[in-house]
């Protein structure tokens, strides 16, 4: 810190000399981003190379976190005339298991470790001048972006443009701020400007977003000679939606009674964040025969089944608290609004005492609850050597046909006319064809708030819409969304992608047999129990003996647990298989929060799933909503409990699953329900095809389908596609 003080108090001394002898200073160069050639930039800005990359970058949890993690993302992943040079990129390691994990084990493999944060400065503009005189000294070129998180879509952007560049990014509120860092420090010839006021030297102007999008695009093609893939991502989700009025409702004895019951409270129109938090005392049902041994909270959004109907259950202590974000319609011409929102509750024994309340916040717009993920993205596109694309369009009001907002829908619709512009302006520059040519990747990095699944009718929730660039049916894009519960553990899943060999290869698997053909945890799998009519567990189904012979044959080695009777104890005796597995197969009756036996809820839930010790594993799942995040906290859910505790992939579905008939392509040898043949069919292109995850599920999709495609549409992928 003292040194970086040094250096910056010394530029402003230099500055001051200057002006005392009265030297002319050259009159700032401000051009728009349409004058730059391109070709001199990138000659330019390689000319100069760093001495050394840190294999490591870390950006520590704090208000200032999003944008210094844009600071942070070209130390971290550069392009250089020799090529790229990508370290590992890590967010709020003190808040996620799974990220000092990965830093213990491989930080110091990787190389020396760089820590972008307060120990650099007090502003996030002064951090990002002392790291980029840290880690370039001087740079020819530099990039400058705005220092508020105003200017936060601006700055993801220039964030990218800065990586291939292999240039520092500066945040200013005006380039006239940081000029003395600039010509003393950087000794800079070059400057491009992403929505920030002023000039200095020759300055180059970003004035929008669609320019930003468009150089963005020619500087990928130009440095990787094609794009390959696109991350897309939600600025609006580095902040909190803004609280406009609340009402708190206390729950009371006489409204919760033993059987079912409902009672209404008051919600706002459009955007609501509503809490329930209940702690109920006494009368506990230890009958592990009962389906419902604790209280249940079920909320009904509108009447009828749809896609936010919610079910939420008490913990070991009797507590429950949840939040959900909703929004409830302003139709034109009045009507459609609803003035109450329905809670039903339903216990096998009526609690003695209860305290809490549901409140009901009114806010501005929908409430991000997978909060600052938009600023891994654009690290991940450049480490993939592709692009970023924003959207922030969040709608405010819409009908649909049957005269009720489905705003989910809506909000992706606009998302995916942003991504199809994108696509289209990508065949315009002749760069599309080439992107589909390969193994085209879309990354959705956030939560489904921000960046909404595709929702055609209330049984289905699914991203293949945003995969199907043409709107033919068929899906170009392998897509995918590398997220977890939280950022923190969001970038740990990226690093371990990224590094998955060094990091697999570093796990020892105590419990493997000594076998020529297998050679280490990466070799390993576990084959888990289905139910059948009568509540025993057993194999499963017929897709589940199909699945054991091609594991055999592929050489893996295959542990399996099965004829067992209750689903805790598949749950104990599987513990160590899951840890030292590798590829995960899963069959069981689920909910989005964890999964349950024929009779009674199971031990793993959400909270225990993050107390495991994961490898770097696929884990594919056949079991009811266990993919399902709308409505739902990020902590609350299973499939993020299982990326959180250090998983690379999660296979599940977003709704409720069903034995319906798989119609395809080729000769099938399986049976059984629809999901069970379209989790196995993308087991089996994963392995025996070697694919990567997302082209897995791409062509599993394509070659087949459910009744109405319900299967394999829901059947969604979380995780790097590629």
């Amino acid at each position: 810190m003292k040194t970086i003080v040094a250096v910056i108090s010394a530029l402003f001394v230099a500055a001051a000399l200057a002006g005392c002898v009265g030297e002319q200073e050259p009159a700032p160069d401000s051009n728009t981003i349409s004058a730059l050639d391109l070709n001199e930039l990138l000659a330019l800005s390689h000319a100069e190379k760093r001495g050394e990359y840190p294999g490591l970058c870390l950006v520590p949890t704090g208000e200032q976190e999003p944008l210094l993690t844009l600071v942070a993302t070209p130390i971290a992943c550069a392009y250089t005339s020799a090529g790229a040079m990508t370290g590992a990129l890590i967010v709020g390691k003190e808040g996620s298991a799974a990220a000092t994990r990965f830093v213990d084990t491989l930080g110091a493999k990787l190389g020396y470790t760089y820590t972008v944060g307060p120990s650099l400065g007090e502003t996030v503009s002064e951090i990002s001048q002392a790291a980029g005189l840290e880690n370039w000294g001087r740079s020819d070129v530099v990039v400058v972006a705005p220092d508020s998180i105003e200017g936060y879509e601006f700055a993801m952007h220039g964030a990218i443009a800065a990586s291939y560049l292999d240039a520092p990014l500066l945040l200013a509120a005006n380039v006239g701020d940081i000029k003395e860092t600039l010509e003393n420090g950087f000794h800079a010839k070059v400057v491009l400007s992403y929505g920030v006021d002023g000039a200095y030297g020759t300055t180059y102007k970003i004035t929008s977003i669609g320019e930003a999008s468009d150089f963005e695009m020619s500087l990928a093609a130009a440095v990787n000679g094609k794009i390959g893939y696109v991350a897309m991502a939600n600025p609006l989700d580095a902040t909190s939606a803004q609280v406009l009025e609340e009402t708190a409702t206390p729950l009371s004895q006489e409204q919760l009674p033993k059987d079912l019951h409902q009672t209404d409270f008051p919600i706002y129109p459009g955007h609501n964040l509503i809490t329930v938090d209940a702690q109920y005392t006494n009368g506990t049902v230890e009958d592990a025969t009962e389906q419902v041994n604790r209280p249940v909270f079920h909320i009904i959004l509108r009447e009828g089944y749809e896609p936010l109907d919610l079910w939420h259950f008490t913990d070991a202590d009797g507590g429950c608290r949840f939040t959900f974000w909703y929004y409830n319609p302003e139709l034109p011409g009045g009507g459609g609004m609803k003035q109450t929102l329905t809670l039903q509750y339903e216990c096998a024994y009526t609690p003695k005492s209860v305290e809490g309340a549901v409140t009901v916040r009114s806010i501005d717009r929908a409430e991000p609850s997978y909060k600052g993920f938009s600023q891994l993205a654009p690290y991940l596109a450049a480490a993939r050597g592709g692009i970023l694309k924003t959207f922030s369009d969040m709608p405010k009001t819409a009908v649909s046909d049957s005269n009720e907002l489905e705003y989910m829908a809506v909000t992706h619709n606009a998302a995916l006319g942003e991504l199809r512009r994108l696509y289209a302006s990508m065949e315009g520059r002749g760069l599309l064809e080439s992107y589909l040519a390969e193994n085209p990747y879309l990354a959705i990095v956030g939560g489904p708030n921000m960046v909404p699944f595709y929702s055609d009718d209330p049984g289905t929730l699914t991203d293949d819409t945003y995969g199907d660039i043409n709107d033919d049916g068929v899906i170009e894009l392998a897509v995918g969304r590398p997220i977890a519960g939280s950022a923190a553990s969001a970038s740990a899943l990226i690093a371990r992608t990224l590094f998955y060999d060094e990091y697999a290869d570093s796990l020892v698997t105590q419990s493997l047999p000594v076998n020529d053909l297998i050679s280490g945890w990466k070799d390993t799998a576990y084959i888990a129990t289905g139910l059948d009519s009568n509540g025993a567990l057993t194999l499963g189904t017929a897709s589940n003996y199909e699945l054991l012979p091609l594991l055999l044959q592929s050489g893996y080695y295959v542990q399996t647990t099965y004829n067992v009777l209750s689903m805790k104890e598949v749950c104990q005796s599987g513990l160590d298989y899951f840890t030292s597995s590798n590829l995960i197969y899963w069959n069981a009756h689920g909910t989005p929060y964890g999964y349950m036996g024929f009779r009674s809820f199971a031990e793993y839930t959400a909270d225990y799933a993050r107390t495991l010790e994961m490898g770097p594993s696929c884990f594919v799942t056949i079991s009811c909503s266990a993919g399902r995040l709308d409505g739902y906290e990020p902590e609350e859910s299973i499939a993020m409990a299982w990326l959180d505790a250090g998983c690379n992939f999660y296979i599940g579905g977003t709704r409720v699953e069903y034995a319906g008939v798989m119609i395809g392509g080729e000769d099938y040898p399986v049976e059984g329900g629809a999901n069970n043949m379209a989790s196995y069919y993308f087991t089996k292109y994963l392995v025996k095809n070697d694919l990567p995850a997302g082209i897995a599920l791409r062509d599993m999709k394509n070659t087949w389908c459910g009744e109405d495609c319900y299967a394999t549409a829901i059947t969604t992928l979380y995780g790097d596609p590629a």
